[in-house]
């Protein structure tokens, strides 16, 4: 079952939040102040950080891009005309690749932390994507997902170093806890 996280939407102005990212931002609408409230009410105090497609004052989902952050309050300082605060992007910087090519030739201008892989590809299978990685040095840890699971694959795929293989379908939240381990 997939797991859903409710929280209260940040807009920003002229402002593109990104995993890993702290940023100052400043906050006076009404309707953002209570957002921020919301989530200060929290333990987390996490928000969704999404950017506006126009700089206006009156915010709607039609004005707001469908891709954002998920972001967490940092300090926060009180004003007349509103809060300065800082948002932490939480989350993974994610790259996604239809096929090995591309990814590999990637690698020399960004290094993964993880690695997700279908097993397969057009241009070959995951098993052999990941020898390929780790020929070239890399050493983090990698899952498998596929919809062809096996005992026969799960066997190769843990010689071949993955962590774990997912079969599909399977829920967001599942990746995410493998991810975390």
């Amino acid at each position: 079952m997939t797991e859903r996280l409710t929280l209260p939407v940040l807009p920003l102005r002229e402002v593109v939040l990104f995993p890993g990212v702290t940023a100052p931002i400043g906050a006076g609408r009404p309707a953002t102040l209570r957002a921020i409230e919301s989530a200060l009410a929290t333990p987390d105090k996490l928000v969704f950080a999404v950017s506006q497609r126009t700089n206006t004052d009156t915010v709607s989902p039609e004005t707001l891009y469908t891709i954002g952050t998920v972001a967490r309050i940092g300090q926060l300082q009180r004003g007349l005309g509103g809060v300065q605060l800082l948002l932490h992007g939480e989350g993974c910087d994610v790259h996604a690749f239809a096929s090995t090519q591309p990814a590999l030739a990637g690698i020399g201008s960004w290094l993964p932390t993880h690695a997700v892989i279908d097993y397969r590809l057009p241009d070959g299978d995951g098993i052999e994507a990941l020898g390929k990685l780790r020929a070239q040095g890399w050493t983090g840890p990698a899952v498998l997902i596929t919809a062809f699971a096996s005992e026969e694959l799960r066997q190769r795929a843990d010689v071949a170093g993955f962590a774990t293989v997912l079969a599909k379908p399977f829920a967001d939240s599942r990746l995410i806890e493998t991810m975390r381990q």
